[in-house]
């Protein structure tokens, strides 16, 4: 009988000494907090030029285009058209000449924290040649289409001005272009001006030039066109 007692006690102290250490393990836990953490800047390098016809592709200039701008930043203007009005006979009434570029486009890119928005917009100084200038002169854009890469589709489209018909006047006058509203136009979007299919061979019947009767000579006319991008949030008036 003492040995069977015996035997009870020594079972009961082990059972005791196991409750115990599991008390011990679920009691001893310990726990420590670490952090993770990123920052970011913004990016301010300069941008690939989207293909106005595939902007899923690399823009390939041909010989000659020196539309890209190089600027940089997280909002920037990157390519701007140059237009080509050919070799045309003085005329003594007035004419509308088509451009011979049939991609000729703008490239801006969002790359901003915030989608604040943005508007282009362009004037042209007048048609000069060494000693003479084209009174007058209108260049005009018509047909306007945005298009971007589907990677900023999600980010929601900047809007051309006035459907994206400009009649610029060569007098340094500022017109509205596009716009893109408080919350879009992140990514790199593009507005292109292409021919329609009424356009002639190899000439671009979205964009023209109006020269007023017997006001050209025997001379090469250059304009400058200056596209300004700012940081503006809404629509510019449209002047009737």
């Amino acid at each position: 009988m003492w040995e069977r007692m015996g035997f009870l006690f020594i079972a009961v102290i082990f059972l005791t000494f196991l409750l115990g250490m599991s008390n011990v393990d679920a009691e001893g836990v310990s726990k420590g907090d670490s952090k993770a953490s990123i920052s970011f800047i913004e990016d301010t390098d300069s941008n690939d030029i989207l293909d106005p016809t595939d902007p899923d592709e690399p823009y390939e200039p041909g010989e000659g285009d020196d539309g890209k701008t190089d600027n940089s930043g997280p909002l920037s203007i990157d390519y701007v058209p140059k237009l080509d009005f050919g070799k045309q006979t003085i005329s003594l009434i007035d004419k509308t000449y088509h451009t011979k570029n049939v991609e000729p486009f703008i490239q801006v890119t969002d790359k901003r924290g915030e989608a604040t928005g943005w508007t282009v917009t362009v004037s042209a100084t007048p048609f000069e040649s060494d000693d003479d200038q084209l009174e007058g002169a209108k260049i005009k854009f018509q047909n306007a289409t945005i298009v971007t890469h589907t990677n900023y589709v999600d980010y929601g489209a900047p809007i051309p001005i006035n459907n994206g018909d400009i009649e610029l006047t060569t007098d340094n006058v500022t017109k509205p272009v596009v716009y893109a509203e408080e919350g879009k136009g992140r990514g790199s979007w593009l507005t292109r001006w292409f021919p329609t299919d009424e356009s002639p061979e190899n000439l671009n019947d979205s964009v023209s030039l109006t020269v007023i009767g017997g006001t050209a000579k025997d001379e090469m006319y250059t304009s400058t066109l200056t596209w300004t991008l700012e940081n503006t949030p809404q629509a510019p008036e449209v002047e009737e």
